[in-house]
């Protein structure tokens, strides 16, 4: 992965209003990561650029829950692959919800409801194709297998975008 780099801090040189850096990772990142999610939004926030997801369960919602409670929702985007709320899970339906009622905005998808598998799937990868090419950069949280997540991370690499992958086992610290 020759964009990719394993560092303890982004550092993307300079923001706008309208750019955003894509915050995406694992759907089994532990609970235990929420805070260090949450301090790279921050970071992020504080450094001019607004927050693009794509409102999956792990470390999508925990960019979310950071929105919600920075009180930034504002300055963040949903890519999603559904066509409404009530399709995305269950345990971010509400705070989809709240997001979009706080100024939160949403990039729908075209998943129709009771969709097949293989249009599920190619659904969210078409996603997450969106979400790259809307983001200036993008910051992951793999664990585990992580499919989607470097499937992200190798199409940003591609368009040249700077990528910032935090294992497991690094500190935040620096950060």
């Amino acid at each position: 992965m020759q964009n990719t780099k394993f560092a303890f801090a982004p550092t993307f040189v300079g923001a706008s209003a309208n750019k955003y850096i894509g915050v995406i990772g694992s759907r089994k990142l532990p609970l235990i990561y929420k805070e260090k999610v949450k301090k790279v939004v921050r970071q992020l926030l504080d450094k001019g650029f607004g927050i693009a997801s794509g409102g999956a369960v792990g470390a999508d919602e925990y960019a979310l829950d950071a929105l919600l409670e920075l009180n930034a929702c504002h300055r963040g985007v949903i890519f999603s692959a559904w066509r409404d709320v009530s399709q995305f899970p269950v345990s971010v339906r509400e705070k989809i919800k709240k997001f979009l009622s706080l100024g939160g905005e949403v990039v729908w998808g075209s998943i129709p409801p009771s969709a097949s598998r293989s249009v599920v799937v190619a659904g969210l990868l078409s996603r997450n194709i969106r979400l790259v090419l809307g983001a200036a950069g993008i910051v992951a949280f793999p664990y585990g297998e992580s499919r989607g997540t470097y499937y992200t991370v190798r199409n940003a690499e591609k368009r040249n975008i700077p990528v910032f992958i935090f294992f497991k086992n690094l500190s935040f610290q620096n950060f």
